[in-house]
């Protein structure tokens, strides 16, 4: 499907009806926003479609553009420092591609607007937007991202290191943030959930899991074949952990792959997590290659239950995760049913460790 870019930039970021009038357009006539039809990069429209203190490009110490690569399924993400001192993590979704053009600044825009305006305590918190080409020694010119970077990394690598934390205390901020982004209008669908898509925070001296990555698959959604096209990394799905209808939409009566995101499908890759989180595995642990996980998925087969996994993984917890992992959406738990399941193994989580030397 081809999306032709609204030639205001205040409208298109912001998703605005825009009648193109010139000099400025009607939803700007009264705004004290510039409106602009712009879309050089090099200048500071596209810029000043957010507030100053968003605008990244003399913050950001130069650096050379394949360097502090720390991954990330879509696009790329960065570990860059500021000059003022500290680091901020950078997202390319369309890393170092030439004549990425409009199309791919508003798809940046329109993610890093999302972004700006959703805060939670569970959410990660985004900061602004830079110009690849303008921080980097050798890359070429795109909107990048800029969040909050958190040192500990994701709840997995979180584990390995502290295997006595609060994990339930971890889904449940998973619980929190996902209630958050499906009670925004219209509802924000995750669409990637698993345990390298939850961080922990412990800058306040009290650990806590952060979403981060939500809604990159809107980006494919909305655009389809130009996110592909334009992206250098084929944004596949993560079949270990993705709802069964996203794998084979037609067999869940969808006509269209983008109708597959839904609040249930987050519920069963928030419980797919659940399982990684708890069994300190991926789901499907014993098919070691990729390609065998796919079909497995494909064919409507659930993962196995590891053993010697954290108590909390009972058969109780089992069961629920079997429905949450439903073929049938509507028998799947709501987020509401899921926290209060997961409360009553926090005390457990808790018992477990407690006289347990450090």
């Amino acid at each position: 499907m081809s999306h032709a870019v609204p030639p205001c930039i205040r409208c298109a970021v912001q998703n605005l009806q825009c009648d193109e009038g010139k000099p400025t357009c009607g939803a700007c006539q009264g705004s004290s926003d510039v409106c602009s039809y712009d879309w050089d990069l090099t200048k500071s429209y596209i810029f000043d479609a957010f507030p100053k203190q968003c605008n990244y490009n003399d913050r950001i110490q130069p650096f050379p553009e394949m360097s502090n690569w720390v991954g990330g399924r879509f696009g790329s993400m960065h570990r860059v420092k500021l000059k003022e001192g500290g680091c901020v993590a950078l997202k390319a979704l369309f890393h170092n591609q030439p004549q990425v053009g409009a199309t791919a600044y508003l798809i940046s825009l329109r993610e890093a607007w999302i972004w700006f305006n959703v805060r939670h305590p569970n959410i990660v918190p985004f900061l602004g937007i830079a110009d690849f080409r303008y921080i980097t020694y050798s890359g070429l010119e795109q909107v990048c991202l800029i969040s909050t970077w958190m040192e500990e990394g994701n709840i997995m690598q979180y584990l390995i290191r502290h295997p006595k934390a609060d994990r339930i205390g971890f889904l449940l901020n998973a619980v929190d943030a996902l209630q958050f982004l499906h009670s925004c209008t219209p509802p924000i669908i995750h669409g990637a959930l698993k345990g390298s898509n939850i961080l922990i925070d412990v800058r306040s001296g009290h650990p806590r899991a952060l979403l981060t990555d939500f809604g990159h698959e809107r980006a494919r959604i909305n655009y389809g074949a130009e996110y592909e096209l334009q992206s250098p990394f084929p944004p596949s799905l993560a079949y270990r952990w993705a709802a069964f209808e996203h794998c084979c939409p037609s067999k869940f009566g969808f006509t269209e792959w983008e109708e597959t995101y839904t609040v249930a499908s987050d519920v069963f890759e928030l419980m797919r997590t659940c399982l990684e989180v708890l069994s300190e595995r991926m789901p499907y642990y014993n098919v070691r290659r990729d390609q065998d996980a796919i079909i497995k998925s494909i064919r409507l087969i659930n993962p196995q239950r590891p053993p010697d996994c954290h108590p909390a993984l009972d058969d109780n917890m089992w069961l629920f995760l079997e429905r949450a992992w439903s073929l049938v959406l509507t028998d799947r738990p709501d987020l509401s049913e899921v926290r209060v399941f997961l409360q009553r193994y926090q005390p457990l989580d808790r018992e477990v460790f407690a006289d347990r030397p450090s």
